[in-house]
């Protein structure tokens, strides 16, 4: 063999004193190593890219790894500055850099190509045959022969991937950090010991200091005294955070009450998992505690609230019911004390009419019935208006109805004349609702219908169910004269009629309790007509719809007639 060519680290520099060659030679050809059968099996196998240089800069050698990472032919590299990896704008610097290398005979290649650091390896930013830009990693080495630097190897590894991902890992960290310390909850971190390992600014403002981290005397949170809900002392090895250490177990919305050094308490909600490692192991905790002490004082005044808020619901809900039993009271005997005279009236004008007939003129005879007749009116509006004071106020239970049933009670109580006809579908469904009070309302429709028909005779009121929900819709139709846009709000106001009472006898009270006992009840009503049309009254009435008749509770309904339903009613 020729000269002896070594390819040595640094711990190598200035050994070898006494072997001579030319290296002129060298420089124009591959050292002779590489024809070393081991050396160029490594070589050629390598992962990592690897290229010889001499002292200008020129590479005389690179193996399959550097083409491969550069996008480069061989007579593209061979023969070409190392430069031509690096973007164009840098190379002349790249260049001046790398002659200052190989120029110091005494230094350390990557000290100098990278002063800022003693890792043997050094990052930079490289181009591509193809234009891309990779990230690399190198180490620099040289190659002496008879202790003359005559090239240098660079070993060159691709960490493009690994970079970005560290980049992303540590971006990532980066917002996780920021996170933790903008989140409103106080939140710090122990190893296994119970030692804080990290706390964040929140959790520095709920304890009321800043603890050293990993501190003995502030395991389990020593330097803070835990105190249970109820306030009795709680020990910091009994503390949810030592159970969670100790027995693996978290914890969730656990209360614990936290004296500051300055004396005030905090009562703060906590949740705490313990922390594992891939084996499993566990190596510490994750708590965070959320100061609710505010929150406990507010539902405590909540408390309290709600309890003075019952108690003078209570006051005055006694205080209303004594009012009206009062009401009630009052109604029935001023309506009994105004009767009283009433029937007396009655009665002399009665006996009036009988003693004197032979002597009475006619219009004497009109006018005494004139005067029965707003006697008897003077008595009905009496009547209504106690219903009227009863509507909406008294409630009965919910039972199972057979709504054609009803109607059909309601036509036979209210014996329509001759000609007049009340139908419904036979497709009516079955509700469960309150009997007396829907009772009093189609009696008050269908009353009325029959009551202000034109033509009685010719007199038809359809009646419809559709089930809603919860809410059964009535629509009580008849073909009258209807009524007029401009009084359909007029009609439900108390003591209102169309018509005159000497033409029609009536208290006009009848709509009135009507609109009372739905909308009491939550639903609505309306009347749909205009003058020559007929009209129709729709109302909701809450309801369920029942999945089959129980024809014997419906049945024994139907039998009886609940009479307090003829004391609430009314006919307008």
């Amino acid at each position: 063999m020729g000269a002896d060519h070594r390819l040595i680290g640094n711990e190598d520099m200035g050994q070898d004193t006494n072997r001579q060659a030319g290296t002129n030679d060298l420089l124009h050809r591959p050292p002779e190593l590489l024809d070393n059968p081991h050396f160029r099996t490594v070589w050629e196998r390598a992962s990592d890219a690897m290229a010889l240089s001499d002292a200008d800069g020129i590479v005389f050698a690179a193996n399959p790894a550097y083409l491969q990472l550069y996008e480069y032919k061989p007579e593209e590299v061979i023969g070409h500055s190392f430069s031509i990896v690096f973007p164009e704008q840098a190379r002349p610097q790249v260049i001046e850099q790398y002659k200052a290398i190989f120029a110091v005979s005494d230094a350390t290649p990557h000290v100098v190509a990278h002063a800022a650091s003693n890792d043997p390896y050094f990052e930079s930013s490289v181009r591509r045959g193809d234009g891309e830009v990779r990230t690399v990693q190198s180490r620099i080495e040289y190659i002496y022969e008879n202790n003359q630097r005559v090239a240098m190897l660079s070993i060159i590894r691709d960490i493009t991937e690994q970079k970005q991902a560290q980049e992303a890992l540590d971006l990532s960290e980066t917002r996780q950090r920021l996170l933790v310390e903008i989140m409103p909850a106080a939140m710090f971190v122990c190893d296994h010991e119970g030692l804080i390992t990290y706390y964040n600014q929140r959790a520095a403002e709920l304890w009321g200091r800043r603890p050293k981290l990993a501190d003995p005397q502030d395991r389990f949170c020593g330097f803070l005294r835990l105190r249970r809900p109820d306030g009795s002392p709680l020990p910091h090895h009994e503390s949810p955070m030592a159970v969670a250490l100790l027995t693996g177990r978290g914890t969730r919305h656990e209360e614990i009450m936290i004296e500051r050094p300055d004396g005030t308490l905090v009562i703060a909600s906590i949740n705490i998992d313990p922390l594992y490692d891939q084996a499993g192991r566990r190596i510490g905790s994750i708590n965070v505690f959320e100061d609710i002490t505010n929150y406990k004082k507010a539902q405590t005044q909540l408390q309290e609230l709600n309890a003075t808020l019952e108690q003078r619901v209570q006051e005055r809900t006694i205080e209303l019911e004594r009012s009206n039993r009062e009401l009630d009271q009052f109604a029935r005997i001023a309506s009994h004390d105004l009767k009283a005279p009433l029937r007396a009236i009655t009665n002399l004008a009665a006996w009036i009419s009988q003693d004197a007939a032979e002597v009475l003129p006619a219009a004497s005879q009109q006018h005494l019935a004139k005067l029965r007749g707003r006697i008897k009116r003077m008595e009905v509006l009496l009547d209504d208006l106690l219903a009227y004071s009863h509507a909406g106020r008294k409630r009965h239970s919910p039972e199972p109805l057979d709504v054609t049933a009803i109607i059909q009670t309601v036509v036979d109580m209210l014996a329509p004349p001759p000609g007049f006809v009340v139908q419904s579908p036979a497709a009516i469904p079955h509700l469960r609702a309150e009997r007396v009070p829907l009772e009093i309302v189609l009696r008050n429709l269908i009353g009325n219908a029959i009551k202000h028909h034109p033509q009685p005779s010719m007199g038809q009121v359809d009646i419809t169910v559709q089930q809603q929900g919860d809410w059964a819709e009535f629509n009580v139709k008849d073909n009258g004269s209807g009524i007029d846009p401009a009084f359909h709000a007029r009609i439900f106001e108390i003591f209102r009629t169309l018509k005159a009472r000497d033409e029609l006898e009536g208290s006009g009270m009848g709509l009135t309790v009507v609109k009372k006992l739905v909308e009491s009840r939550g639903g609505t009503i309306q009347v749909i007509s205009s003058f020559g049309t007929g009209a129709t009254f729709r109302f909701t009435w809450p309801a369920t719809a029942m999945p089959e008749a129980i024809d014997g509770q419906i049945a024994a309904g139907n039998d009886q007639l609940n009479e307090s339903s003829n004391n609430e009613g009314a006919l307008a």
